[in-house]
């Protein structure tokens, strides 16, 4: 029997995401709500009665829009204190849940529950803050009807000012409300793993990018960090202990939507390095097309501390992944006619395998590609020369060609496509499994490879 952990483990963990976003969606729609219904009310006072102003009647539209925001700031501020509380309970939940339902291990019975003094801080904050916007909007309001007072703007005028001010303070509100609500949610979560370590001791944590359009750099280049949960990552040359820590520079806290996520060292995911940047993120986004560039460099930067340390003798696997490309449409088409169904479409490759493709017997056998090549290997993955389907036998593999200068052969990286479900071995990321030099003669026999895209 297959052991469905790592499957079970990974389902519970994404449905929990998927609750959490609920939560965020609802909270944030009570914002608006709130808000576009106290301008509503603000515009039909205002609205009603003489179309000219005396000091009178702008002290009482004063004294109105005042109770009127002041009131929806006192009910926003109760019913998001009351939000942060279920994020933080999430942030629990999604270390317990997956747990329990994976290998049946009920941490809420052996474990404390998290420490809740910062969790009564936030709630404290969050208050404050929207009472804050809404004593902040009311001035910013009464300002355009002293104007009107002064004989610069007319009623009317007033009444058309009204939107914008509101809609400021609604901005305000709705930063507040992302940026809280995750940080209550990665706080507890973040407690809730280094208390799971102690009986757990392959728990880890990992950076998960946000996946917006407008993401800060530096926080997509940490997507895929693993570390123990003490540990802290490593996000633009800062550590970080967790998305949103109260700890840390504003800019890097203020809309940040990362996510802190569980990571069983002792069950292979199916992504164990960074979240792919997909083509189509790509095309969308000039930062994500330099956030693939950079990961390049990564690429090589690891590959050549890896070579130098094998030229000198120093070299020890310790079981480290770099994400190197993926599969591209064609051939994910390709496989999905040939009845593969994918986990992931992303590559990695292991230090083991890197330094096993320029292991001495290997060059002594004329079969080794060059250093430069090897340290290349995420751009002769990204454009490969022909991708082959080796039709013999075993797990789908794949076979991605790529020209080496001054070799009459060609570079061949194996490449082992885990399928969704398997009996032997429930993996599911797909993996570089030897590089090497092939003559071009035996990559054309038809009888043992298919052609999936470009030209042997």
């Amino acid at each position: 029997m297959a052991d469905r952990r790592d499957e079970v483990f990974r389902e519970t963990v994404a449905e929990l995401i998927r609750e959490l976003k609920t939560l965020e969606a609802e909270a944030t729609g009570d914002v608006r709500a709130t808000l576009e219904a106290a301008e509503v009310e603000i515009v039909r006072r205002m609205a009603a009665g003489p179309s000219e102003w005396d000091t009178t009647r702008l002290a009482r539209l004063r004294a109105e829009i005042a109770e009127i925001l002041g009131s929806a700031g006192a009910d926003l501020g109760d019913r998001q204190a009351e939000n942060l509380d279920a994020a933080f309970e999430a942030g629990t939940e999604i270390i317990d849940r997956p747990v329990e339902r994976a290998v049946g291990l009920e941490l809420k019975t052996l474990l404390n529950s998290p420490d809740r003094r910062q969790l009564a801080a936030m709630k404290s904050f969050m208050t404050d803050r929207m009472q804050g916007i809404a004593s902040d909007t009311v001035v910013r309001i009464n300002g355009q009807l002293g104007l009107v007072l002064a004989g610069v703007n007319t009623p009317s005028q007033a009444i058309s000012a009204i939107a914008p001010q509101i809609e400021g303070g609604r901005a305000r509100a709705l930063m507040v409300v992302r940026t809280e609500l995750g940080t209550a949610f990665s706080t507890a979560t973040q407690q809730r793993q280094v208390q799971a370590s102690r009986v757990l001791p392959g728990l880890r944590k990992q950076w998960r990018r946000s996946g917006k359009i407008h993401s800060r750099l530096t926080h997509d280049l940490a997507d895929g960090q693993i570390r123990k949960p003490e540990e802290p990552f490593m996000v633009g040359g800062i550590p970080i202990m967790f998305p949103r820590d109260p700890k840390i520079p504003a800019k890097h806290r203020i809309n940040c939507g990362c996510l802190q996520l569980p990571y069983m060292s002792r069950w292979e995911m199916s992504q164990p390095g960074q979240q792919p940047i997909t083509r189509e993120e790509m095309a969308g986004s000039e930062a994500k097309r330099r956030i693939a560039d950079v990961r390049a460099s990564q690429v090589d930067r690891w590959a050549k501390t890896l070579l130098d340390q094998r030229r000198s003798g120093q070299a020890k696997p310790t079981g480290s992944w770099q994400g190197v490309g993926q599969l591209s449409p064609a051939v994910r088409q390709a496989l999905a006619v040939r009845g593969v169904e994918l986990m992931s479409t992303e590559i990695s490759i292991s230090d083991r395998v890197l330094l096993h493709a320029g292991r001495q017997g290997k060059v002594a056998r004329g079969q080794a590609v060059p250093d430069r090549d090897l340290r290349r290997i995420a751009d002769h993955l990204e454009a490969p020369r022909a991708v082959l389907w080796e039709r013999t036998g075993g797990d789908p593999t794949l076979h991605y060609v790529f020209h080496v200068p001054g070799e009459a052969r060609l570079g061949v990286a194996k490449v082992g496509i885990r399928k969704t479900r398997s009996a032997e071995r429930p993996q599911t990321h797909n993996r570089v499994l030897t590089i090497g030099l092939i003559d071009a003669a035996n990559l054309r026999d038809p009888a043992r490879f298919d052609l999936l895209e470009g030209g042997v």
